[in-house]
């Protein structure tokens, strides 16, 4: 079984940067995990910011953190509905399912998040 989280050193990049600080780190720092943070809070802003910086940096990256800061439950519910797209393209990845898409009014699954997906679903062993 493969570890999950690789040990050794991480770049995680704090909130607020911009796509050439971004750039500018994966080019310094070759081959170290990246997690990208995002300062968007809402999901559509969110989505669109981590495809635009994934872009950035060629797709090479670990994670993408979100944040949520309400105490609002339908908050919460809105960057989750990401979840069903995510769900969905893992699914259809590990050919459970024959499609990825999801129905409106969830949102699918972002092309720029999918290099993100395959390297964490890599790690996870088949049943």
């Amino acid at each position: 079984m493969k570890e999950p989280l690789s040990r050794g050193l991480w770049g995680v990049l704090a909130t607020p940067f911009t796509a050439d600080a971004a750039r500018a780190v994966r080019e310094t720092a070759p081959g170290v995990p990246l997690v990208i943070g995002l300062a968007e809070r809402e999901t559509r802003a969110a989505t669109t910011s981590a495809s635009r910086l994934l872009e950035a940096v060629a797709g090479e990256a670990t994670a993408v953190m979100v944040q949520v800061q309400s105490p609002e439950p339908s908050a919460l519910a809105e960057h989750i509905k990401i979840g069903l797209a995510i769900r969905k393209a893992s699914w259809h990845e590990r050919g459970v399912f024959a499609s990825g898409a999801v129905r409106p009014p969830a949102p699918g699954m972002p092309d720029a998040l999918m290099p993100v997906l395959r390297q964490h679903l890599a790690h996870i062993p088949l049943p």
